[in-house]
């Protein structure tokens, strides 16, 4: 019992850092979606970073940014659902428009 309650304490630090992280980044990127004025969409200049979240010895929430190193693939917008399957069959019409010339 001791452990769980020690973890859950944990658990629950853990949990106000990623709201404090999500409530800081005023965009929209992957599963992170915000439907408010101006966070719908991606913001690479401005959130295109890694977020380091502390707690600070007072109980507070510190954030702090670190640069994304891109290595291979540039970032790309995430479609889900609806608009994910017509992603795949522009894709695939334009794929069989370049081959057939």
């Amino acid at each position: 019992d001791l452990l769980y309650t020690i973890e859950l304490g944990h658990g629950l630090n853990v949990a106000e850092c990623m709201a404090h992280s999500a409530m800081a980044r005023k965009e929209s990127r992957g599963a992170h979606q915000r439907l408010d004025e101006g966070c719908t969409e991606r913001d690479d200049v401005n959130f295109l970073k890694h977020t380091l979240a502390f707690r600070d010895a007072d109980g507070t929430t510190r954030l702090e940014y670190s640069d994304v190193k891109i290595t291979t693939l540039p970032p790309a917008k995430r479609v889900y659902g609806g608009e994910a399957d017509a992603a795949d069959k522009a894709e695939a019409a334009n794929k069989k428009e370049k081959a057939n010339g």
